[in-house]
């Protein structure tokens, strides 16, 4: 009797031609047919309608929607109104609105992986969008969550309180006045202009722009710059994990970081915090109004006071060397430790440390 021989193992050569069979089989058998009637319906979009009237005494416009765009306007009429273009399935625009009590809301189920309507939705093809109109007297609470797409308001909104949080899609405002959350997982956010008691700003993977703010605010970034450009409040923290930090002016007390990136704040009108683990710090055309911190790991600081600005300044290098256009008062012919006076009452205490770099201190004549 023959000993049983072990079964033959399947190569990737064989799972390769197996994958192909079956794909075969599958246009065959109609599988060209459902690609070409799912890319028709990306060029097909559908718009659909729906209209909730006398929304008079609403306190709350709720959106929870999954895999869609949204694009808010603003309308005269009291009214709530949506336009649905439906990007890759017409029997996926599940996107409802009812009012229950003093709230608006809007739904939209989780899209079923039909067919091959699924992968073109992954490629970014059909992706569905929601368009909604809103009155421009509405000063309730307006909260907005996408799993998977775009939030963008290109109108000036006035609210009582604004939340919006996507997983996975940009998120772009023109001008609103009300305190904000805004969160992205994945994608930019670019605000022109935000006014409100206090605004916190989240973004994980994604570019930060602010044009214009008022209020206080906490901004934090894991991996993305942050470009802002003046805000005005009494405290504010911004902070980075890896990325750069830009404030063209700022007014009050602050806290700004960043592990792995540079920093630059100018037009200050406050006092506070900035450091770095690795890379540069600038703070210019500073007006103290209190005690200042400076500190980086790894990188220079060049640090530039206005006229108005008065405090003893104590400097410290580990490895660069203290220079400026004011006095200096050295610690040790290495020049990398000294003091220094700003104005004649010393108001204020200036600490700046650096371990690997130099320190460039000025003021303004």
């Amino acid at each position: 009797m023959k000993p049983m021989q072990a079964p033959k193992k399947i190569g990737p050569g064989s799972i390769v031609c197996i994958m192909l069979i079956l794909l075969l089989v599958y246009l065959s058998t109609g599988g060209i047919w459902q690609v070409n009637e799912v890319i028709k319906s990306t060029e097909e979009s559908v718009n659909l309608q729906q209209t909730l009237e006398g929304i008079t005494g609403v306190d709350t416009i709720e959106m929870n929607l999954e895999d869609v765009d949204v694009v808010i306007h603003l309308v005269e009429e009291d009214k709530v109104e949506i336009t649905k273009s439906v990007g890759y399935d017409e029997e996926q625009a599940v996107v409802g609105i009812m009012q229950k009590g003093h709230k608006i809301l809007l739904e939209s189920s989780k899209p079923a992986k039909k067919g091959l309507s699924w992968l073109l939705k992954f490629v970014n093809i059909g992706q569905q969008s929601v368009e909604i109109s809103i009155p421009i007297g509405f000063e309730g609470d307006l909260k907005i969550t996408t799993s998977s797409g775009d939030v963008v308001i290109e109108e000036p909104l006035q609210l009582t309180r604004l939340s919006i949080t996507t997983v996975s899609g940009e998120i772009r405002l023109e001008e609103v006045e009300a305190p904000s959350q805004i969160q992205s997982k994945s994608g930019d956010i670019a605000v022109e202009k935000l006014v409100g008691e206090k605004h916190i700003i989240k973004n994980t993977s994604g570019e930060l722009s602010l044009g214009e703010g008022q209020g206080d605010f906490e901004i934090t970034t894991v991996s993305g710059d942050q470009q802002i450009g003046k805000i005005i409040g009494q405290n504010h923290k911004m902070s980075t994990t890896s990325g750069e930090i830009v404030i063209d002016a700022l007014q009050g007390k602050y806290e700004v970081s960043s592990v792995s990136g540079d920093v630059a704040v100018e037009n200050v009108i406050g006092y506070g915090k900035t450091s770095t683990t690795s890379g540069e710090v600038m703070v210019k055309k500073i007006e103290l109004q209190g005690d200042l911190e400076v500190k980086t790991v790894s990188g220079e600081v060049h640090i530039a006071f206005t006229p108005k600005s008065s405090a003893k300044v104590n400097m410290d290098s580990k490895s660069g060397e203290i220079l400026g256009n004011i006095p200096i008062s050295y610690d040790n012919s290495r020049r990398n430790s000294a003091t220094a006076e700003l104005g004649t009452n010393m108001l204020y205490h200036v600490k700046i440390e650096t371990l690997s770099g130099e320190i460039y201190i000025e003021q303004d004549a």
